[in-house]
């Protein structure tokens, strides 16, 4: 019998319309899928496994949600997190497609499983100023412009909060911002007759100066018509979030 080669995309769409036995996304980033099988893309450049064990799935505050994310509540306890570090790695999970990773963050309706239930442990009103340093870039080639333009609207965001913008020593905040994935225009996806809009993915990290403690991180995927107002986007959603 002759087996007919497959082309590489109809074999990614096929893989994708099969259900895995044994692909299962965990509720925790570095457990996912998504990260185990390398499908996450880049990783280990800005945040690290340390933060990737906290990161869970879908974090919701304030009817806004994140792909991965971790924040700071008033029952953290570090020690539980360092105890996490010498657990062993899980098992390799079967393969899995890369459209659902093209297609996270584009829905308004999907499932939100992790909603932040627990008392944030800081009140953004008692600080001041923070510091956004420029955006790093591990996502191939992106112009200086786009760059500035996302950190752009994430600085409108911190406003919005009523805080000031400074580079100055007195901030007592940093929002680290790193570019990890993009699509820069639209693609069409015939088997599923739909159009993914432009992307950036994003890791974010809010840090208090004062202590170096983490307040919230963040790997999310946003969508927009164009990269820039995907930035807008996202940082829109970070106020809602934190509000």
């Amino acid at each position: 019998m002759r087996i007919r080669a497959f082309s590489l995309p109809f074999f990614v769409l096929l893989c994708l319309l099969v259900p895995s036995q044994t692909a299962r996304a965990g509720d925790v980033f570095y457990e996912s899928d998504d990260y185990q099988e390398g499908e996450a893309g880049v990783v280990n450049t800005f945040l690290h496994d340390p933060e990737y064990r906290l990161m869970v799935e879908d974090l919701e505050r304030n009817e806004t949600s994140f792909d991965w994310g971790w924040v700071r509540t008033v029952e953290f306890r570090p020690e539980n997190a360092a105890a996490t570090e010498s657990e062993p790695d899980p098992p390799q999970k079967g393969f899995r497609g890369r459209m659902k990773s093209l297609l996270r963050g584009g829905s308004t309706n999907r499932a939100m499983e992790s909603e932040v239930r627990k008392p944030l442990a800081f009140d953004l009103r008692e600080h001041r100023a923070v510091r956004i340093p420029d955006v790093q870039n591990f996502a191939g080639i992106a112009k200086r412009e786009l760059l500035d333009e996302i950190r752009g609207a994430f600085v409108a965001g911190v406003e919005a909060l009523g805080l000031v913008v400074s580079s100055a020593d007195d901030a007592d905040l940093e929002l680290g911002l790193a570019l990890v994935d993009q699509l820069r225009g639209a693609i069409d996806v015939p088997v599923y007759n739909i159009q993914v809009q432009p992307h950036i993915a994003l890791e974010l990290r809010l840090t208090d100066l004062r202590t170096g403690d983490d307040l919230l991180l963040i790997r999310n995927r946003k969508h927009g018509t164009t990269q820039p107002e995907a930035a807008l986007n996202f940082a829109d959603d970070l106020v809602k979030f934190l509000r």
